[in-house]
């Protein structure tokens, strides 16, 4: 069962990173927490210290965007060359979101108590917890992308996803089918039962390092198949794309497969239908 941390003792490995000032603030939080939970205690008020790990904040993300246009050199400055493996996916960071769901899980802990005058670190809250991986890929996935997708499973047409069209884009997109309801729970913020486009999108953005499909790659696949550039696929982008990924087909046969995927019958895939042809 997670103890909590030690409060601040001079010996992370960090410290060496920022120097003095890091440290010293460091320690006096640690101090106040353990202080304020002392003389708190009497009155059942639980005081910690949360260690929120690299949270992808909207400084967090636009240090990135600094980062990658070549604004800021990653090799003079060490908080950015710290931070490059959680810009570049290869170490998983957390959303603002994510850190909140922790919190309420441990404020709503009847045990609380025993937790006051300690350091917590976020991750291990979730797993004491329980609560799924949220972790949060830094690579930007655009609105336009995130809504060809929605567009796709929204099959009714109805602006927002239930449980049963989720499963299906789950399995599109390479996440565990078995974890929709979970994943419903978390990020059905109006209680409906449904996600909403903006529901749909944080979701997609959180769960981006755990995708086997990724949803800029659709769409740059998309729109290297759309030669002529109009938002949607002819016969011959089709065929062209299909034999680019190994298909071959006659006339005939693209022709059925061609109307398999035109859902509104207008003689050419847009974007949804392309994603609904590639996740089929």
């Amino acid at each position: 069962e997670y103890q909590g941390e030690p409060t601040e003792d001079g010996s992370d490995p960090i410290t060496g990173i920022f120097g003095v000032q890091y440290c010293i603030t460091k320690g006096a939080i640690d101090r106040m927490t353990v202080n304020m939970a002392t003389d708190l205690r009497p009155y059942n008020v639980a005081i910690v210290g949360l260690d929120a790990g690299f949270c992808a904040t909207e400084n967090a993300k636009n240090l990135e965007k600094k980062v990658q246009s070549g604004i800021w050199d990653p090799s003079e400055d060490a908080f950015i060359k710290m931070a490059m493996p959680f810009f570049t996916g290869e170490i998983k960071s957390h959303s603002v979101e994510t850190v909140g769901r922790a919190v309420v899980a441990l404020a709503t802990d009847p045990n609380v108590l025993s937790y006051s005058g300690k350091r917590l670190h976020n991750e291990k809250l979730m797993e004491h917890y329980g609560l799924p991986d949220t972790g949060y890929k830094m690579s930007t996935i655009s609105d336009e992308d995130i809504k060809g997708v929605f567009d796709t499973y929204d099959k009714d047409e109805s602006g927002t996803i239930n449980a049963s069209e989720l499963e299906e884009c789950f399995q599109c997109l390479g996440l565990a089918p078995n974890k929709v309801e979970n994943y419903m729970h978390l990020y059905d913020d109006s209680e409906d039962k449904q996600l909403n486009f903006d529901e749909f999108a944080i979701l997609v953005r959180e769960q981006g390092a755990s995708m086997q499909v990724d949803p800029n790659e659709l769409m740059s696949s998309f729109k290297k198949f759309d030669t002529n550039n109009d938002g949607q696929l002819d016969h011959n982008e089709l065929k062209k794309a299909l034999t680019e990924m190994g298909d071959t087909f006659n006339d005939d046969e693209l022709k059925e497969f061609f109307k398999d995927f035109d859902f509104n019958n207008d003689g050419v895939l847009d974007y949804s239908e392309f994603v609904a042809l590639i996740c089929d």
